[in-house]
């Protein structure tokens, strides 16, 4: 049929609409949870009087740390950012100079100063990208609650050969619950997202983890025994209560109670603790990320041949809650149907 000339003129301009809208759901700015989107629309917006864009003020950057991993008083102020993303978009975001870590792929986390974060709205191949969220300990259960006590004595399975791991606080490594009978420790390894190694005790971890501070059992033990101390803390003590029911062995049961009254779950288990709360509360754009804690546990135990679970003892409120969250996919991604020996509760 002959189409008439306004007919034409309409497909013309509903095409162009239709490639407009096209255009702008493909731009990453879409890709982007509501309080990064909010970060990078609202930098920038309005100039000052000598043109230059506005930024977030400070106050609003102070806020916002409160439930997000941003760090306003850095110079420049950072956000901790947790992306998914290809080869090609890892790459690209470390030649623009963003510090990126993570093995898990697909996944990574990026340190974005506030003021850059629109130009991650460039970099093709990020599929989503959201601010870390700050999460919060929470525990109400304990080992009689789940009956995993039956578990051992119908079986006599006790965590031996396994590794429990904990995204947490940070843990009590001199307690005796986390020992063997020996005096020897339990935990294969600790790693601090929230300081910097002081001077000849631990070590920052290699690629693509490289930042905070990591000790390794050696080290642990060497600490035990007289040697260089520890800086790795639980200033909370809500990941030592949690590891303690996830792997305890009772060795340090006390208050007049004799040893092995208060055992873990997995009481022979191997142990890795993830510290990603700081001590002192406040802001911090290297800390509160969980999926790079998921990600380094998932190494961690394939360097040691071991099958894992690790213990989730923490949430906020923020997301969909419906499977979308980046931290909800990054276990998706490591675990379930054809990856055998892995578990995330």
């Amino acid at each position: 049929m002959r189409r008439t000339g306004r007919s034409s003129y309409y497909l013309v301009v509903f095409a162009s609409i239709f490639a407009s809208i096209t255009a702008a759901m493909a731009r990453p700015e879409n890709n982007a949870d509501s309080m990064l989107h909010r970060l990078i629309r609202g930098h920038g917006v309005g100039v000052d009087a000598s043109g230059r864009p506005v930024p977030i003020s400070k106050a609003e950057l102070e806020y916002y740390s409160k439930f997000l991993a941003i760090d306003p008083g850095g110079n420049p102020p950072t956000a901790r950012i947790r992306l998914r993303l290809d080869d090609s978009a890892r790459r690209s975001l470390e030649r623009m100079g963003f510090e990126v870590y993570g093995r898990l792929r697909g996944f990574a986390s990026a340190v974005v100063p506030v003021d850059r974060l629109r130009e991650l709205e460039d970099v093709p191949g990020i599929e989503w990208m959201q601010v870390v969220r700050i999460p919060r300990p929470e525990l109400d259960f304990s080992v009689p609650a789940i009956r995993s006590n039956q578990v051992a004595s119908a079986y006599g399975a006790r965590g031996a050969g396994v590794l429990v791991g904990d995204v947490d606080t940070g843990v009590d490594w001199h307690h005796a619950d986390f020992q063997n009978p020996d005096g020897t420790t339990r935990i294969r390894y600790l790693w601090d997202q929230t300081i910097a190694c002081p001077p000849g005790v631990g070590s920052v971890p290699p690629p693509p983890f490289d930042f905070g501070c990591q000790f390794t059992e050696a080290e642990i033990n060497t600490a035990l025994t007289g040697g260089p101390s520890l800086t790795f803390t639980d200033a909370q003590f809500h990941g030592t209560h949690v590891l303690g029911i996830a792997g305890g062995n009772g060795r340090g049961t006390g208050n007049g109670q004799p040893s092995g009254v208060y055992v873990g779950t997995a009481s022979q288990a191997n142990l890795i603790m993830i510290k990603m709360f700081p001590d002192v509360a406040g802001s911090c754009s290297r800390c509160f990320d969980i999926g790079l804690g998921l990600d380094m546990i998932d190494a961690k135990a394939a360097e040691f041949s071991m099958p894992y679970v690790v213990n989730l003892s923490v949430g906020s409120d923020l997301g969909g809650h419906d499977g979308s969250d980046i931290d909800e996919q990054t276990i998706d991604a490591l675990t379930g149907p054809g990856k055998p020996g892995k578990a995330i509760v």
